[in-house]
């Protein structure tokens, strides 16, 4: 980064290691107390800390560093380099959405105010930061994003993950209702590929039965369960599949005989961190069934049936919410290279 070799700076950095500045962090060298970093880093001029943060984040880069280390120099370094960090943050943004969420959202939101509206990757950056949003718990800015750039009009390529995001934004704050509104809206979109419209519609009847609308969300699972008319697509398949095992599954509790008791059951969790499913339908109150006892995670206001996700506290890692992590990165990274489908300006 200084551009110099390693006999010149090693007279230096001895010293500091036998003044017990600097001690040994496995294969690196870090300061002793963070403290002594503090003063040493806010006793240069705001000038000079803007560079070294800007080169310390591009030396890291070419060295395959953490995609976080090289985020935290860059937000350091002001709008140095703009260009640079720019294009870097388009190509890193899924993997740093799926390690540090949060810090993808600052780095994100300082690239799209740096590009402009008329850079080509204004698109796609936007497009990362939504999904940056909702996987650090954000998922009312998420919504708003996702509202402003559909409504602003964007690449048709761009528009399917869009809608998704806003669907996936309206459950995860427990509006079903408006989950499955704006997923039939998406399907019925021109820029949605057939085989995305079937997703959508499939997802609409996870929402349809979490509202205990099953018998709609049963008759659209049933037309969605084969490949033709799903569109091939496995995603609508699987959340066919879902709909129709919460279903059947919840027919099932439901005629089999209940035994009250005078305390209601208790939510129970697998060794994995995540809830069994539950259908409280029909059920008297404090009552279980008889003579099985099914366990379960509380069941909310939303419906009938409940998704409990990982007990992990929002923001923590995007892996641990539900349409985030490097799943839900690389899919905005693809919508972002998706050619835009035929017929569509």
């Amino acid at each position: 980064m200084l551009g110099r070799g390693v006999g010149d700076v090693l007279g230096p950095v001895m010293e500091a290691v036998e003044a017990g500045v600097l001690t040994g962090a496995g294969e690196q060298l870090a300061f002793r107390h963070d403290p002594i970093r503090r003063v040493l880093h806010d006793a240069q001029p705001r000038s000079v800390r803007v560079t070294v943060h800007q080169e310390a984040g591009r030396a890291l880069a070419e060295a395959g560093a953490p995609v976080e280390r090289i985020a935290e120099h860059l937000l350091n370094s002001g709008t140095a380099g703009g260009a640079w960090m720019v294009a870097w943050t388009a190509r890193s943004a899924g993997p740093l959405t799926a390690r540090a969420p949060q810090l993808a959202v600052d780095l994100l939101r300082r690239s799209v105010a740096l590009a402009g509206p008329d850079d080509p990757l204004a698109g796609p950056l936007r497009l990362h930061l939504t999904v940056a949003l909702m996987c650090a718990g954000r998922s009312r800015e998420a919504e708003e994003h996702a509202r402003q750039a559909l409504a602003r009009g964007t690449e048709p390529a761009l528009e399917p993950a869009l809608h998704w995001i806003l669907a996936q934004s309206l459950f995860l704050r427990g509006r079903p209702d408006l989950a499955a509104r704006a997923a039939e809206t998406a399907r019925a979109a021109p820029a949605v590929p057939p085989a995305e419209a079937a997703r959508f519609h499939a997802f609409a009847s996870v929402c349809l039965v979490s509202m205990g609308r099953a018998d709609e969300a049963e008759a659209i699972a049933e037309r969605l369960r084969g490949s033709d008319a799903g569109g091939g697509d496995a995603a609508a398949t699987a959340f066919a599949l879902q709909t129709l095992a919460i279903v059947r599954l919840s027919a099932s509790a439901t005629s089999r005989p209940w035994s009250c008791s005078s305390k209601p059951p208790s939510a129970t969790r697998r060794p994995s961190g995540r809830s069994v499913w539950r259908s409280p339908r029909a059920r008297p109150p404090n009552c279980s069934p008889a003579p099985e006892t099914r366990t379960g995670p509380a069941t909310s206001s939303a419906g009938p049936w409940t998704v409990t996700n990982s007990s992990a506290p929002p923001g923590t890692s995007g892996a641990t919410r539900p349409g985030c992590g490097p799943s839900a990165s690389a899919a905005a990274t693809t919508a972002s290279r998706r050619p835009a489908p035929a017929g569509t300006p």
